[in-house]
This record gives C-alpha cells, structure tokens and sequence, in this order.
C-alpha cells in the first residue's frame, strides 16, 4: 500500500492547476463578451438619436411646408451653416448644433418636390462599434468610418 500513495502523490495539485486555468479562461471570455456588449449597445445609442434627430427635421420642415418646398431646408453634408436670418436656417443651425452630440455628427438634407419626398441623412463616426485592428483603421476612408441613418419620408399630400 506504500507505494501507491507515492505514485499518487501530486495529482490533486494537477488537477487543481487545470481548474484555474478553465476558469481563467472563462473569465477572459466573459470580459471579452461584455466589451463587445458595450461597443453594440453605444452604436445602439447613436443610431437611436440619429434616428430621433432625423425625424425631428421632417417635423420641423412639415411645420413650415411653404420653405421646406422652396428648398430652404436643403443642405449637404460638411456644409457651412447657414446663419440665423431665416426660420429654416435658424432650425437647420439648431438641428446641426444638437448632431454634435454624436461623434463627428453631421447631416445632409434634400427635398425632392417633384416626387414629394425628402431625404434626411444623419453620420457619425462609429468606429469604435466597428471590429478592426489599429492598422485597418488607418487604411480605410474617414467615410468608411462613419455610421449613416437615412430617412426617406413624404412632407405632404397630393
């Protein structure tokens, strides 16, 4: 009996270095997990208040159909802003203030009279959301970059 217990001598401490290293491992990929969470859910958030500036513009601009129509509202992205000396530049200048709440928010506005639609375009930059190396974040565009929510809505009846 003597020698069994001798060979069976370290065993436990084997098994019990395994365990740790299961566990750790688990853990480390449960930290990961909850880091991916983070970066979709702030995305979620950004695309969220896109969204939520995007259709607070189609109201403003149903508001005031007659500018809206004239094309007062109409802007591109990186544009200069307009100025106050207008309703529709002064809510297109307060709209763009409020995009700065996103990440290098910008927007872009165009009516189409003839087929009575108007496009709103929100885009931020989401590359934290995105899951790309350092090396591949300096190989793509600023606009690969850049998150966009677009909202093609009617303004009025026919």
């Amino acid at each position: 009996m003597a020698s069994k217990r001798t060979r069976q001598r370290g065993v436990s401490l084997i098994e019990v270095l395994v365990s740790i290293v299961i566990l750790t491992l688990g853990l480390l990929g449960l930290a990961g997990l909850q880091v991916a969470g983070i970066k979709v859910t702030q995305s979620s958030q950004f695309r969220a208040q896109a969204a939520q500036f995007a259709n607070d513009m189609a109201d403003r601009m149903r508001g005031n159909l007659v500018a809206a129509r004239a094309g007062s509202y109409d802007r591109v992205f990186q544009a200069v802003e307009p100025g106050t000396g207008t309703a529709p530049a002064a809510e297109v200048t307060e709209w763009m203030r409020r995009l700065g709440n996103l990440p290098r928010g910008d927007g872009s506005i165009a009516v189409d009279t003839v087929n009575n639609r108007v496009t709103i375009s929100v885009r931020w930059d989401d590359r934290r959301a995105l899951d790309r190396t350092a090396a591949e974040q300096t190989a793509t565009t600023a606009a690969g970059q850049m998150s966009m929510f677009t909202l093609v809505t009617s303004l009025w009846n026919n």
